[in-house]
């Protein structure tokens, strides 16, 4: 659904199938959405609205997210590549859109500090008002020196 037309604002980029669905839908709702015929430096298509209608459309599209979905699953599956139908997976390393989300990584990366500080206090906080204070300072103590040992080897072992 590309459109001659060059004028407009961008709503967002999407992949080519969702952005099919999502031209189609606003279009069912009155409201006129094209393509750019180009994709955007990361592959993705731009998805444009007339000046002045990006808000309606937003708002089109965050109430329509369920035609959206089945628009997409309605869509014909592109044929896959040659060679790549029953081969392994090749991930390009440095390609940032390949791979899980980097908010994931990020959090499997750090499972094992949020289990040393999550877990003694936890047992501080429940245990807290029924431990003398000499043996909150120490568990204060502990936890802090736990901490500094993780984050301590896991600096020296990258």
């Amino acid at each position: 659904m590309e459109s001659p037309q060059r004028e407009g604002i961008a709503l967002t980029s999407f992949d080519r199938a969702t952005a099919d669905a999502v031209v189609a839908v606003l279009s069912r709702a009155g409201i006129p959405a094209w393509q750019d015929a180009e994709p955007d430096e990361y592959g993705d298509t731009v998805v444009r609205v007339p000046d002045g209608q990006r808000n309606a459309a937003m708002r089109e599209m965050g109430s329509r997210m369920e035609e959206i979905a089945d628009e997409i699953a309605a869509a014909p599956a592109p044929r896959a590549s040659i060679g790549r139908a029953d081969g392994p997976v090749h991930r390009d390393p440095d390609d940032v859109h390949d791979g899980p989300p980097l908010v994931m990584q990020r959090f499997r990366d750090l499972r094992v500090l949020i289990v040393v500080v999550l877990a003694p206090l936890l047992a501080v906080t429940i245990a807290g008002p029924f431990l003398p204070r000499s043996l909150r300072v120490v568990a204060f103590v502990v936890i802090v020196a736990a901490v500094g040992a993780v984050i301590w080897q896991r600096r020296r072992s990258r």
